[in-house]
């Protein structure tokens, strides 16, 4: 249930008034600067992000990919680029496709390293969802 106010009992309002503030979404400055502090910590990422020009891999990676469509009905394939860079990531941590998922879901390293917002949906993690089967990477 998404409630647009914090919910506090009405004696402890004295104690925390910021509880009938409501909840607003975060801005694009209140991820950037969660995004400072987390490499603050570990910067690995965006170090490894910036080291490699990844379009150079595009060309190889829309060949390996190609496959005559018999139609354009049904979802788009995702972007080889991305998909390229979730299996670094997966390999790099040593993930399975359902924890790759969770983790791209869950941290904003991971987003930001994939280009993601939080709006953009997240490849399926079982081969046989359409995603997965749309790239043969």
């Amino acid at each position: 249930m998404n409630r647009p106010f914090s919910f506090c009992p009405f004696f402890l309002l004295p104690f925390f008034p910021s509880a009938l503030m409501p909840h607003r979404p975060p801005s694009f400055f209140d991820v950037e600067s969660q995004l400072d502090k987390i490499y603050q910590i570990n910067g690995f990422l965006p170090k490894f992000n910036a080291l490699f020009n990844w379009e150079i891999f595009r060309y190889t990676l829309n060949k390996i990919r190609e496959k005559e469509r018999r139609s354009n009905a049904g979802a788009k394939p995702y972007d080889v680029i991305l998909m390229f860079k979730i299996l670094v990531l997966k390999k790099y941590y040593n993930l399975s496709d359902e924890q790759t998922k969770a983790r791209i879901r869950n941290r904003l390293s991971f987003r930001d390293f994939l280009g993601l917002n939080f709006s953009d949906s997240v490849p399926d993690a079982k081969p046989s969802d359409s995603a997965a089967n749309n790239s043969n990477i």
